[in-house]
């Protein structure tokens, strides 16, 4: 579902480059101004080089570390809790029961069921690939010998 936006979008901003692209290679009409480039090259205003004081780099970079250091540890701590505490291995068993339920009601209802029919119906066709998360893209990849 969260890939319907990404696939529309993509869709219109294909249709407005090939619509510009057909306008662009279209000649003038007679008595129209000539084309004016969108930037002209000479003095740019925008893009200069920044001198960057050495001491803030270092504060930011230490700041970065820090921070990295403390996500790190978070997610130990909390990956601890999952596996040793009798009281959140208890509620996510409860959980899952729970879940299992909500799915059996959401596949009994013959609306939705359809509307997912629908919504596959329109969705492109995309090699498997594609649609798999980065993280197990990598890993499925075989190691070079």
């Amino acid at each position: 579902m969260k890939r319907a936006p990404l696939i529309i979008s993509t869709g219109i901003s294909l249709a407005l480059i090939c619509y510009a692209t057909a306008l662009m290679a279209q000649p003038p009409p007679e008595g129209a101004a000539a084309p004016v480039p969108a930037f002209t090259p000479g003095k740019m205003t925008g893009f200069q080089p920044v001198a960057v004081d050495p001491e803030l780099g270092r504060q930011s970079m230490q700041a970065w570390s820090e921070y990295e250091a403390l996500n790190r540890k978070i997610m130990a701590r909390q990956t601890k809790l999952y596996e040793e505490n009798p009281t959140i291995q208890e509620l996510q068993d409860r959980m899952r029961e729970i879940q299992k339920k909500i799915d059996a009601i959401l596949d009994a209802d013959e609306e939705l069921r359809q509307l997912q029919e629908k919504f596959k119906e329109i969705t492109p066709s995309m090699p498997a690939g594609l649609l798999k998360p980065p993280a197990a893209a990598k890993a499925e990849k075989p190691a070079k010998p």
